[in-house]
């Protein structure tokens, strides 16, 4: 079991309900959401896989640097990264569940990070020592007059759907990424154009399958291939292929164009991630006292993309 890195500290939040410290306030309707569908969950767990390599064996597919030798500041940063799977101990592997999670939420529109300030437990005016960062979920976010607030449940033992309340975001704390305005809209149409997709199966396969549906003549490969066809032009912008589903009948320098312009797509998203981070680290840094920029090597980068267009 790895120690706590915030052990004998104290965060400026500590006294802050959180969605965590209620198991009654993943029930409430501000956190409910129906299932993305078939099409849509497979589309984020490509981006999420493809974000950042995976090597050979144990090899972790990716090396981070911070542009300097002090392991003290790459430990402070490591252990600010929300990750849920690694933790320090797996050295940057913990880089990866950030990035998973940040996509997803740039898929969905925004990444709202937020930093917290560790000071010592027995002199909390003291210069903070530490800091965490966290993904902030959309849903639980508010802005007004250039302002954001972050719902959170009141202190309560009822095991009702708790009341929520608005706290201040600090605006020094927040760094909030999105996608450029073409893209964000391209990429909302896509998502509804699967979702539509996804509801068409599901209702044509409980026809096909129950009384109405039988001895009809319906086709339902020759609908599901028309649906497919669809999606594969609803999806050109990205180039995603459905893990191949959706590309069976396209000639090999089609499906080679579509991969390419996927992995431009899933760079963009990981690139804007990984930005947004080194904002939250940069202010941390002179909030603390340290300078760090996190480069990631053995990755793809967007200039070898655009070789391969070329050629």
């Amino acid at each position: 079991m790895s120690e706590d890195p915030f052990d004998g500290l104290i965060g400026e939040y500590a006294d802050r309900p959180t969605m965590n410290t209620f198991s009654a306030w993943e029930d409430t309707r501000v956190l409910r959401k129906s299932d993305p569908g078939m099409n849509v969950r497979m589309l984020m767990d490509d981006i999420g896989m493809q974000a950042l390599p995976y090597g050979p064996g144990a090899s972790r597919g990716f090396s981070v640097s911070i542009g300097e030798d002090e392991e003290a500041v790459a430990v402070l940063i490591r252990n600010a990264i929300p990750a849920h799977v690694y933790h320090s101990g797996h050295g940057w592997d913990g880089l990866r569940d950030y990035v998973q999670s940040a996509v997803h939420r740039l898929l969905q529109g925004h990444l709202f990070l937020e930093i917290e300030y560790f000071r010592p437990s027995d002199t909390p005016e003291a210069k903070p020592v530490a800091f965490r960062i966290e993904i902030l979920q959309p849903e639980l976010i508010r802005h007004r007059f250039g302002r954001y607030a972050l719902l959170v449940p009141e202190r309560s033992t009822s095991t009702e759907e708790p009341h929520r309340s608005a706290v201040p975001i600090k605006a020094e704390n927040l760094v909030v990424a999105r996608l450029p305005r073409a893209l964000r809209r391209d990429l909302k149409r896509m998502l509804e154009l699967l979702r539509m997709a996804d509801n068409d199966l599901d209702v044509m396969s409980d026809f096909t399958m129950g009384r109405h549906g039988l001895d009809t003549g319906f086709d339902f490969a020759e609908h599901q291939r028309g649906t497919q066809d669809i999606v594969l032009k609803g999806t050109r912008r990205i180039g995603w292929t459905g893990r191949g589903v959706l590309t069976d009948d396209l000639l090999d320098p089609e499906r080679a164009w579509r991969a390419i312009q996927f992995a431009r797509f899933v760079v963009e998203l990981r690139n804007i991630a990984l930005s947004a981070l080194q904002e939250t680290v940069d202010r941390a840094g002179a909030e603390i006292g340290f300078t760090a920029q996190l480069e990631v090597s053995g990755v793809l980068q967007p200039l070898i993309l655009i070789g391969w267009r070329l050629r």
